[in-house]
C-alpha cells in the first residue's frame, strides 16, 4: 500500500495490528500484509485460516492510497486519530455476517430442529401408541404417554444452547471460541455417555441384566450324560430332533421346576441360588414366568416323478418335495391329535401396553439357502387337557408354591414332552421350533427374555442358532423422561451444522467444511436412530403384569434394533473427539496419517477384496461339501479373515484336500498377509513420515491452551515441535527463554539446538524493540516468528 502512494506525499506508517491481540502476537503475517479473504498474499504468508483479519492504521487521517488487486473490498473506519482499512465486516478472515443473516442463523436451525424432532414424536405417537397426543392404557399401574413434550423440552434446551453457541461464535475471540467448543462437546458428550453405560437411558446397559440373562443361558446350556442319549453338550452345534427332545428333558425341565421345587421344600434347591424366591416373605432372585414352544410348518409340494423302483426293488415313486420356507410355502392346517391334547394355530397381532394392535415382528434366520424370514408369533401349538400342563404352548411356573403343586407341574412337563415325541409332534413338515424363555428379576425391576431356535432344513440339516435376548423393566412409572439427552445432544450438534450452512453459505460449506462436518452430521444421525429404536423398543414392551400374552420375540428383535443404535451412537460420539485433536501435535499424527493415505487405502483395499473373493472362490468351491466353515459363501469369506488371525484350521483342508488344499492354504497366506499387508504397512509408513514432516497449525486445543498458559509459552512449544525438537520451551513476555533441566544448546553433531535458536531469535526481538523505542518508531513486526 505505501509503494503505490502519490509520491508526492509523505511516506505513511504502517502498523500490523491483530485485532483484540497484542501487537507482538507472534502470528503476525511476516510479509507485513493484511490476512483478508483469500489473497494470495495470505497463502504466502502461510497464515492460520482462523487468524484475527490484520488491519491497516495510518497516521493521517483521511489519506487514501491505492490498494493492491484483490483487496478493493476494503473501507475506512474513523477510530480516535487515526484511519483504519480493515477488510469490510470480516472476521477470522470470513465476512463479517449481516444483521439479517444472523437472524436467520438463529431462527432457521432451531424451525428445522423443532420439525424434524415434533414430526418423529408425532409419527411414533399415532403410529404405536394411539393418536397424535399420544395413548392411555386401560391396565392398572400402566402410566400414559405422550412422546411430544419429551421432543419439544430436549429441543427447546437444544435451541438455548445453539443460540448461545452463535453469540460466542459471534463475539469471542477464536481461543475462546476454541474453549467453547472443547468444553461444551466434552461435557454433552460425558452426560450422555455416563447416563447411557450406567443404565439411566438403556435398559439393557444395566449391570444385573447381563447377569439375569448369562446365567440363564448357562443354566440352559449345560453338560448333559443320560443313559439313552449322550452328547457332550446340550444346544451347542448340530442336532437331531432326538437331541431337541433330550435338551426339553434335561436343562429345560430342571429350569423350569427348580422355582416350584424351591418354593415348596426350600431344602437343597436346584439352581441355587438363581431360582431362590419367598412370596410370603415378599423376596425372590429370579422367577421363571413364562416358558413357550411353537412351531412354524410348510405344507407339501408336487414335483416331477422320479421313480426308484428299479434301483431299489420295491415301489418307490417320488412326486411329492418338502420346500424351503417361505410365506407362500407356510402350512397353518390344525392337525388333530389324540391323548388329550389339542392343537391351535395362533396368528394374531400383538396388543401393547397402550391398547394397540401392533403386527408382531418377524425374525430372520441364516441358512444353507442365505437367509430365511419366520414370523416372529404365528405358528401351532399344543394344549393339553391336564390343569399343570401345557396352555396353549405356555408354562408360568412361577405360579406353583406347595409341594403338591411343584410335583404335579413336573409330572404334567414330563408326560408333555413324551407325547411330543411319541406321536411326532416336530416332524419331517416342521420348518422351525421356536423356545420362549421370561425371566422376571424382581428386587433390579427386571424383566428379560430369551429365544431359542432350531431350524430344520429340508436338506436334513439341523441348525442350532444360539440363543437371542432381551431386557426391559418390570414397572416404569415414567417411561420417557421429559428431556431426552441423546435427543438433545443430536439436536444440538444439527443445530450448529445448520447454523454455520447459514453464516458461511451452502456452497462455501460444501466446499471447505463438509469434509469436517461429515462426521458430526453422522453423529447428528445416529442419535435420531437410537431415539428412533427405543420409541419402537418401548412400543413393543409387554406388560407383565396382568397376564396378557407376551410376544417375546417382538420384544427381542426391537432390543436387537435398540441396542445397535445405541452402540453405532456411543462409537461416533467418542470418535467425534478426533475433531479437537487434529491439530494437537502427537495426537494429531494418527488422524492425518489416514486422512493422507485414505486413497491409497481405499485402492489398496478393492484390490484386496478382489484378491480376496478369488481365492474365497477356490476355498468355497473345493470344501464346501465336507468342511462347514465352507458351506456358504460369506461364511466362506468370514473364515479367510478368521485365517489372517491364524484361526484357519490347516489341518482338516490337508485331510480334505491331500495335494489341493495345502496349496490353496499357501498361496493364499503368501498373497494376501504376507506380500498385501506388508504393502499396507508401508503405504501407512510414507504418509506418517509425510505428515511428520508438515507443521502443526496452532488451532482447537493449542489455542485454549494459549488462553490459559498465556499466547507466546503455546507459541514457543508449537515452534519447537514444527521444527522436529518435541521440546517444551518457556518464553517470557521479556523475551528470556527457560529452558528445561538438563537440555543441551547444541545437537551431538554440532548444530544449535531449538533452545539456541530461539534463545538468538528472542535477543534479536529484544534488540529491536530498543531500537524502536530510542527512534521513536511504532513498533512494528519485521521478521517471521520463529
Amino acid at each position: 500500500v505505501a509503494a503505490q502512494a502519490d509520491p508526492n506525499d509523505a511516506p505513511a506508517e504502517i502498523r500490523m495490528d491483530r485485532v483484540g491481540l497484542d501487537p507482538d502476537s507472534a502470528n503476525t503475517s511476516p510479509y507485513g500484509t493484511p490476512s483478508c479473504g483469500r489473497s494470495e498474499v495470505q497463502d504466502k504468508a502461510d497464515l492460520d485460516e482462523e487468524d484475527e483479519p490484520t488491519i491497516i492504521k495510518l497516521s493521517k487521517p483521511g489519506q487514501q492510497h491505492a490498494l493492491p488487486p484483490g483487496m478493493q473490498q476494503w473501507e475506512e473506519e474513523k477510530e480516535g486519530d487515526e484511519t483504519v482499512l480493515g477488510c469490510a465486516g470480516e472476521r477470522d478472515g470470513k465476512p463479517k455476517p449481516s444483521t439479517r443473516t444472523v437472524v436467520t442463523a438463529a431462527v432457521v436451525p432451531i424451525v428445522l430442529v423443532f420439525t424434524v424432532t415434533m414430526g418423529l414424536g408425532l409419527g411414533f405417537n399415532i403410529a404405536m401408541y394411539g393418536g397424535a397426543t399420544g395413548g392411555t392404557s386401560s391396565l392398572p399401574g400402566i402410566p400414559d404417554v405422550n412422546l411430544l413434550p419429551t421432543c419439544a423440552a430436549s429441543t427447546a434446551i437444544a435451541a438455548c444452547m445453539a443460540l448461545a453457541r452463535l453469540a460466542w461464535t459471534l463475539l469471542l475471540p477464536k481461543e475462546g471460541k476454541a474453549a467453547m467448543s472443547v468444553v461444551t462437546y466434552t461435557v454433552l458428550s460425558f452426560i450422555v455417555l455416563y447416563t447411557t453405560i450406567t443404565g439411566s437411558v438403556a435398559v439393557f446397559l444395566k449391570p444385573a441384566a447381563a447377569g439375569v440373562t448369562n446365567q440363564m443361558i448357562d443354566l440352559l446350556g449345560r453338560e448333559l450324560n443320560f443313559d439313552d442319549e449322550k452328547f457332550a453338550q446340550a444346544y451347542d452345534g448340530d442336532l437331531e430332533l432326538t437331541e431337541v427332545y433330550s435338551w426339553l428333558r434335561g436343562p429345560v425341565t430342571n429350569v423350569l421346576t427348580s422355582g416350584p421345587n424351591a418354593r415348596a421344600t426350600f431344602s437343597s434347591p436346584d439352581n441355587s441360588p438363581t431360582q431362590l424366591s419367598n412370596y410370603s416373605e415378599g423376596w425372590a432372585i429370579n422367577l421363571v414366568v413364562g416358558f413357550g414352544m411353537r412351531q412354524v410348518r410348510v405344507g407339501m409340494e408336487s414335483m416331477s416323478a422320479i421313480d426308484l423302483t428299479t434301483l431299489l426293488g420295491t415301489t418307490a415313486n417320488f412326486t411329492q418335495r418338502i420346500p424351503s420356507y417361505s410365506d407362500g410355502a407356510r402350512d397353518k392346517t390344525v392337525r388333530t391329535l389324540t391323548g388329550g391334547y389339542t392343537e391351535e394355530y395362533d396368528d394374531g397381532d400383538f396388543t401393547n401396553q397402550w391398547d394397540q394392535d401392533l403386527p408382531p415382528r418377524g425374525l430372520t434366520l441364516p441358512s444353507l439357502e442365505g437367509f430365511t424370514p419366520y414370523p416372529g408369533k404365528a405358528g401351532h401349538r399344543l394344549t393339553s387337557s391336564d390343569p399343570y400342563g401345557m396352555r396353549k404352548g405356555v408354562y408360568i411356573p412361577a405360579r406353583f408354591t406347595t409341594t403338591a403343586e411343584a410335583t404335579a407341574f413336573s409330572t404334567a412337563l414330563a408326560a408333555d414332552i413324551e407325547f411330543m415325541q411319541a406321536n411326532r409332534w416336530m416332524d419331517h413338515q416342521t420348518s422351525a421350533v421356536f423356545f420362549d424363555f421370561v425371566i422376571l428379576n424382581p428386587g433390579n425391576n427386571i424383566a428379560a427374555f430369551l429365544v431359542y431356535c432350531v431350524q430344520f432344513g429340508n436338506s436334513g440339516a439341523v441348525i442350532v442358532h444360539p440363543p437371542f435376548a432381551s431386557c426391559t423393566t418390570l414397572t416404569d412409572d415414567e417411561p420417557f423422561a421429559v428431556v431426552h439427552l441423546v435427543l438433545l445432544y443430536g439436536a444440538f450438534f444439527m443445530m450448529t451444522e445448520v447454523q454455520d450452512i447459514v453464516l458461511d453459505g451452502w456452497r462455501s460449506y460444501l466446499c471447505t467444511s463438509i469434509g469436517k462436518s461429515i462426521l458430526d452430521w453422522i453423529v447428528v444421525g445416529s442419535c435420531l436412530a437410537m431415539v428412533a429404536s427405543e420409541f419402537l423398543f418401548k412400543a413393543y414392551t409387554p406388560s407383565l403384569l396382568d397376564g396378557r400374552e407376551v410376544a417375546v420375540w417382538s420384544s427381542v428383535d426391537t432390543m436387537s434394533v435398540y441396542q445397535r443404535a445405541t452402540s453405532i451412537t456411543l462409537f461416533f460420539v467418542i470418535f467425534k473427539s478426533l475433531r479437537y485433536s487434529s491439530n494437537v501435535p502427537i495426537l494429531s499424527d494418527i488422524g492425518n496419517t489416514f486422512a493422507l493415505a485414505s486413497a491409497e487405502i481405499a485402492m489398496f483395499c478393492g484390490v484386496m477384496l478382489l484378491f480376496f473373493v478369488a481365492f474365497a472362490m477356490l476355498f468355497y468351491v473345493n470344501f464346501r461339501l465336507v468342511l462347514k466353515d465352507f458351506a456358504k459363501f460369506p461364511d466362506t469369506l468370514f473364515s479367510m479373515f478368521r485365517g489372517l488371525q491364524g484361526e484357519m484350521d490347516a489341518s482338516e483342508l490337508l485331510r480334505a484336500e491331500p495335494f489341493f488344499g495345502p496349496v490353496i492354504y499357501a498361496a493364499y497366506t503368501t498373497v494376501i498377509l504376507y506380500i498385501g499387508f506388508t504393502l499396507l504397512i508401508s503405504i501407512i509408513s510414507i504418509a506418517h513420515d509425510e505428515v511428520r514432516k508438515k507443521p502443526v497449525k496452532s488451532t482447537n486445543l493449542v489455542k485454549l491452551a494459549s488462553y490459559v498458559v498465556g499466547k507466546e509459552r503455546a507459541t514457543a512449544w508449537m515452534s519447537s515441535f514444527n521444527e522436529g525438537d518435541h521440546r517444551r520451551m518457556l518464553v517470557s513476555q521479556d523475551g528470556h527463554d527457560h529452558e528445561e533441566a538438563g537440555e543441551e544448546s547444541r545437537h551431538g553433531d554440532g548444530t544449535p539446538s531449538t533452545h539456541a535458536l530461539m534463545q538468538e531469535l528472542a535477543d534479536i526481538k529484544a534488540e529491536l524493540r530498543r531500537m524502536s523505542a530510542a527512534a521513536d518508531v511504532t513498533p512494528g513486526r519485521f521478521i517471521p516468528a520463529g
